[in-house]
């Protein structure tokens, strides 16, 4: 017998399909009308690692929704082709499980090395083992209905990264183009993949200060993302006119410390600008230094700090002073702008950064930041490899 039809209609039907739920119900139905039996669908209904029925056509629901399959079983490990369950050595509560299915015959949904779920199908007409020919076309059944499931998985997935950098893009601080008279700020953010573990803000303290921080999350993507997440929640808590940025510092680094996994830690640079008095108080904890270039072209890098966050509970962080006069353009990066790399790998690096930022310090603040945005891009062509953060303030 020749299943190429069955196979195409069932896959159109398969690409018609809306959601996940539909995908699986068709599914099941499908290849009942094909295969004349009773077909269960198992696939992840939760976040928990276990395949539970998704669909079945055939098998009262009440008999088989207690059936489950630890994604990481004996019956799924190894299974790469449709296998007959007479044929499997099974632990006793996935033979239970599998006999709620009424299950005969299993085939894997497998996207690669993903197992994605498994297809369960009971005793057909014949009362006979399938044979070649049917267990062919199940297997392809089996690829078909895989592929899709996984681009409605994708595809959840691209919209549940795309809601993420919108609340990240809505949690970024609406910069005025004033930090009081005379003083100007732009930025520009863009995450290296959909969500950045990069963070900056612009804090009005009240008082006539501001809080500027700038922080850099070790990673990239959703990782980093949901750390920096809590950087920007401990510092909006701790940050006030009276706290000082080494006490600032201090606080969100016992809150990190421990909490981390191996190898992640965060770098930061907190400050309070004074606009009575145009003075910067910093402390730079292992974030890279931002270039105070003053109007006669000389440049100061703004160090002054301690250990980078989340490694050391107890450091006591240091802080300075620095102040803004007339002409004064102060820069705040994170590293995605300084390790870019061209085809070459050579890096924009600090250096080449302030050498652009020294040549063009007449410019003010949207200027400026367009002038080191448009050098990167030449750089390496405008293909980013990670996430990229630049505060620019001029002073008048």
């Amino acid at each position: 017998m020749t299943w190429g039809s069955d196979l195409a209609r069932i896959t159109a039907k398969f690409s018609a399909a809306p959601d996940m739920h539909a995908l699986v119900q068709t599914a099941a139905f499908q290849i009942r009308q094909v295969f004349n039996c009773c077909v269960v669908v198992f696939a992840r209904t939760t976040d928990d690692p276990v395949f539970a029925p998704a669909a079945s056509v055939g098998v009262p629901q009440e008999e088989v929704w207690a059936a489950r399959f630890h994604c990481d079983s004996a019956t799924l490990r190894d299974l790469e082709t449709p296998r007959h369950t007479s044929d499997l050595e099974l632990p006793e509560d996935e033979s239970v499980s599998l006999a709620m299915a009424r299950s005969v015959l299993i085939a894997p949904l497998r996207r690669q090395r993903d197992l994605l779920g498994f297809l369960s199908l009971g005793q057909n007409p014949m009362a006979e083992p399938y044979d070649t020919g049917e267990l062919a076309l199940l297997e392809a059944v089996a690829g078909n209905l895989a592929l899709c499931i996984d681009n409605f998985r994708l595809r959840e997935q691209a919209y549940e990264l795309q809601r993420v950098r919108e609340i990240q893009e809505r949690l970024l601080p609406m910069t005025p183009s004033q930090l009081g008279a005379g003083l100007e700020i732009s930025h520009y953010w863009r995450p290296a993949r959909a969500v950045s573990g990069d963070y900056f803000d612009a804090i009005d303290l009240g008082g006539g200060k501001h809080g500027l921080c700038i922080a850099d999350v070790v990673g990239k993507g959703m990782p980093a993302a949901l750390l920096m997440s809590n950087v920007q929640a401990a510092v909006k808590a701790v940050a006030s006119e009276s706290t000082t940025p080494s006490d600032l510092c201090s606080r969100v680094n016992r809150v990190l410390a421990g909490n981390l996994a191996p190898g992640n830690f965060v770098t930061m640079f907190y400050s309070v600008f004074d606009s009575e008095t145009r003075s910067l108080t910093y402390t730079n904890a292992g974030h890279l230094a931002p270039m105070l270039v003053r109007a006669d072209g000389s440049v100061e890098r703004l160090e002054s700090g301690g250990a980078l966050l989340g490694v050391f509970r107890n450091w006591q962080f240091e802080e300075r002073q620095a102040s803004l006069r007339p002409g004064d353009r102060l820069v705040l990066f994170t590293d995605g702008v300084t390790e870019l790399a061209d085809t070459a790998e050579e890096e924009f690096g600090e250096e080449r950064l302030e050498g652009l930022l020294r040549e063009s310090r007449d410019l003010r603040a949207a200027d400026l930041k367009q002038r080191v945005l448009d050098a990167i891009a030449a750089h390496n062509n405008g293909e980013y490899q990670d996430d990229i953060t630049v505060v620019v303030i001029a002073v008048d």
